[in-house]
């Protein structure tokens, strides 16, 4: 017996207009049904689970004459959320197009996380960013698995991986997933913590292939700096060690020996497989992500000589106001 994951959105494809292909809908329903051997289950990402085509259906919230959806892309239609993120008037429910924050799916589902994104604007560690944008980078640009493991006293607790390890290959957007493991809690004596923390409520639980072990997943897309906070919260609050004794090893799965590991400020202090395997050369890797930084400063520069340049001619405006008015 397993869950088989979906994200909703799989089941809201789109046509080149952006209208709903109602065909392709259909049939993407019968063949997820299809594909369950018995006591399997469809899981979507809010937990819900479906064995039959009607509960499918019932857990999208199609009408059953139709299939018109009630709900955008399987969330309460609405012209607007705001954004918990940025603030920014989000009109996708699935995930906010300004900032690419997956939080907008809790507010989607009426809940409250305020809470913890206010707690958790205090957290940051330039090391993990680090690790989350290049695991970003790779995830968008490479057709393999990497993955950052979080490391304490050299003890991995926490792990990040491409989101594939939700939905499957099928998954309907690249990404990457915060993964923990109900037994791996228990080993750290931190499960009770997890359970009645304020950030509970924005994971989905699973369990493995053999209904032993809970799972708790979070699709964060592409939202490094989102997922950044919440990682720096759970190492915290719910293991309770100093974010700034970890470090963060980008790493592929398939091959162990092909690393990067960083520390606190980002600084690369071990790494492995120089050439070797999918992971390429370490080298690379270092300028590509000279490269970011020089493409950030620059835009950095722009952004301050855009802000001079309007300075100056406000200040020309205003003098050849006051010029005109003397001559009066």
């Amino acid at each position: 017996m397993a869950a088989i994951h979906f994200n909703r959105d799989y089941f809201f494809p789109k046509l080149e207009d952006g209208n709903l292909s109602l065909s392709t809908q259909e049939l993407r329903i019968k063949e997820a049904v299809s594909t369950l051997n018995p006591g399997d289950w469809i899981q979507l990402e809010d937990g819900t689970r479906c064995t039959t085509k009607e509960e499918l259906k019932r857990a999208l919230n199609l009408s059953d004459s139709n299939n018109t959806p009630k709900y955008f892309n399987g969330y309460p239609q609405v012209h607007t959320i705001i954004c918990p993120n940025c603030g920014a008037n989000a009109k996708n429910t699935s995930n906010c197009e300004y900032c690419g924050s997956y939080l907008v799916q809790n507010v989607a589902r009426g809940q409250d996380v305020s809470a913890y994104v206010e707690k958790s604007k205090g957290y940051h560690n330039a090391g993990l960013l680090k690790a989350l944008n290049k695991l970003s980078y790779l995830l968008q640009n490479r057709d393999c698995g990497f993955g950052v493991y979080i490391y304490h006293n050299n003890d991995s607790f926490l792990q990040v991986y491409s989101n594939e390890l939700m939905y499957g290959k099928d998954t309907p957007h690249k990404g990457f997933c915060i993964q923990l493991f109900g037994n791996n809690l228990n080993r750290f004596n931190c499960l009770g913590r997890f359970l009645n923390s304020d950030v509970i409520q924005l994971f989905n639980k699973s369990q493995d292939d053999d209904n032993t072990v809970d799972i708790y997943l979070i699709d964060f897309g592409y939202d490094t700096e989102g997922a950044c906070r919440l990682l720096i919260q759970l190492i915290e609050e719910v293991f309770q060690f100093d974010s700034n004794e970890c470090c963060f090893k980008l790493v592929s799965p398939e091959d162990d020996d092909n690393y990067v590991l960083y520390n606190k400020n980002g600084v690369i202090i071990d790494e492995g497989g120089y050439g070797k395997g999918e992971f390429g050369n370490v080298e690379e890797m270092r300028e590509s992500l000279a490269k970011e930084n020089e493409q950030f400063e620059e835009e950095n520069k722009q952004q301050k000589k855009g802000k001079i340049t309007k300075i100056v001619s406000i200040i020309a405006i205003i003098m050849a106001v006051l010029i005109a008015l003397s001559t009066l």
